[in-house]
């Protein structure tokens, strides 16, 4: 399975996309910012 990182600092927006991305059977990951996005 193919990974994903969604990166936004709306919840909404992140729950949308992980949605559509998951129905395309991504796994996927979350980050709240760009910091939290360089640390994983």
């Amino acid at each position: 399975m193919k990974r994903i990182l969604v990166v936004d600092d709306s919840l909404v927006i992140r729950k949308v996309a992980r949605r559509i991305l998951e129905g395309m059977h991504f796994d996927v990951v979350e980050a709240e910012n760009g910091q939290t996005a360089l640390d994983s």
